[in-house]
């Protein structure tokens, strides 16, 4: 008896062990059709970046994978900043992560101009930020693949993905220029193989490029 009741006590502690890992990830689709209550913006200057009560604007009829994309529709210039940020929202029962080898996520934009993309750098819990990097589009006005080695940014987070509070947009330096981009399907994942969000159906139809940043 003692003996099956330890083997019971084993097999049920190995089972609670090997909890199911996610990928730490930002977004895949808004509930709210207009805004994206986790996408808040911030703007001076003669920049902008078109909001909804300071939150990012949600389109309908661009995404990567089925559902919604988040919007950027702004201007940089030269006398003036904006940035974008997209917070991580906490889901209950999703506790336990896969490492943050990668940032992925799917961009598409009107102009490819590297002057005029936005830079990304990451907002840490603690309130610090990672180092800022620029985007490097090859194509414009189609879905491309960004992925980005996080040593890149910060590879404190590697191995606690937690610590990350935010993804942050950001305007060039010496920008004067005027853009659209979308951003789709935003996770950290531990694989470059792994470019698609597990939880959201593929779209065989869609056509993308990667671009692989380090």
């Amino acid at each position: 008896m003692k003996v099956l009741l330890k083997s019971l006590i084993f097999v049920s502690a190995s089972f609670f062990a090997q909890e199911h890992q996610y990928d730490y990830t930002l977004f895949t689709n808004s509930l709210m059709k207009d805004n994206f209550f986790y996408g808040n913006v911030k703007f001076s200057g003669n920049s902008s970046i078109k909001n909804q009560n300071s939150k990012l604007l949600v389109d309908k009829n661009e995404f990567h994978s089925p559902g919604n994309s988040l919007l950027l529709d702004y201007k940089n210039a030269k006398k003036g900043k904006w940035e974008a940020l997209i917070e991580y929202e906490e889901v209950r029962g999703k506790d336990f992560f896969n490492k943050a080898n990668f940032l992925s996520f799917w961009i598409k934009s009107k102009k490819s101009e590297s002057n005029v993309l936005p830079t990304i750098k990451l907002q840490k819990t603690d309130g610090t930020f990672s180092k800022s990097i620029n985007i490097k589009l090859t194509k414009k006005n189609q879905w491309e693949n960004i992925l980005i080695d996080i040593s890149s940014l910060d590879v404190s987070v590697k191995d606690d993905p937690k610590l990350i509070k935010a993804i942050v947009f950001s305007q060039p330096e010496k920008s004067d220029a005027d853009n659209k981009i979308w951003l789709d399907d935003i996770a950290f994942i531990d694989s470059k193989e792994k470019k698609t969000i597990s939880e959201t159906p593929n779209i065989s139809s869609a056509k993308g490029y990667m671009n692989m940043l380090t």
